[in-house]
């Protein structure tokens, strides 16, 4: 594959290519990004479409100022490419996954257990419900949070700790899970053979906000508290 992506650069005048399929990743290019970063692309790209349950893409493209990144699906298999911006027609031949007829396929996402998506309406709603009962029992969930947040930053954990984000996470997330929990661990710089309660807490933050945007902010800090909850006992 290293060859044919070289050459796919070449027909592009191209700053880099990617492939994807499974767990396999080949890079090629002067400025090709690492292999990880290329996964986590595409990782979000496919979460991306299937919350917003679009499927039969076979191409898409992301422009810059002064340059254009394409994505080319083939079955399960995906393709990048980084160009400048004016180039057109990107297309796969028999170089690097074929257009003919015979092999031209749409993407078909890969299913996934159905995730309840809230909406914000639907969370303005919840949150005024539970107004007067938050009101009624603040300064008890005061005392509690800050007893939280004190044994999470003033205490070492230990790694089996992710072994218990991972699964309450999955309990939220369903397939999403172990992927947003990885890229949130490479975000957060997260050694988790060496954690702390600060470096936990960042992580924990991260995870958050990257999963509200699938399950609803509610969901997303429902997860959060529970898991909060199973790492401080």
């Amino acid at each position: 594959m290293g060859d044919k992506l070289e050459k796919f650069i070449e027909k592009y005048s191209a700053k880099y290519a990617f492939f994807n399929s499974g767990e396999s990743i080949e890079s090629a290019g002067a400025d090709a990004i690492d292999n990880d970063s290329v996964k986590q692309a595409i990782v979000v790209l496919k979460q991306s479409l299937d919350t917003a349950e679009i499927s039969g893409i076979e191409k898409i493209a992301f422009y810059s100022s002064d340059s254009k990144l394409t994505f080319l699906f083939r079955a399960d298999d995906v393709y990048g490419i980084l160009t400048e911006t004016d180039v057109k027609d990107i297309a796969l031949d028999g170089g690097v996954g074929s257009d003919d007829k015979n092999t031209k396929s749409k993407i078909v996402l890969k299913e996934r257990k159905k995730i309840a998506v809230k909406s914000q309406k639907t969370d303005e709603k919840e949150d005024s419900k539970k107004q007067k009962k938050k009101s009624e029992s603040k300064n008890e969930k005061e005392i509690n949070g800050k007893k939280s947040e004190e044994k999470i930053l003033n205490y070492k954990l230990d790694n089996s700790v992710i072994d218990d984000v991972r699964n309450i996470a999955a309990e939220y997330l369903d397939d999403f899970a172990e992927d947003i929990v990885n890229n949130m661990i490479k975000d957060s710089k997260l050694n988790i053979n060496e954690l702390t309660g600060e470096s936990i807490s960042v992580f924990l933050k991260k995870l958050s906000k990257s999963s509200s945007l699938i399950i609803g902010p509610s969901s997303a800090n429902e997860m959060i508290d529970k898991i909060n909850k199973k790492i401080t006992e």
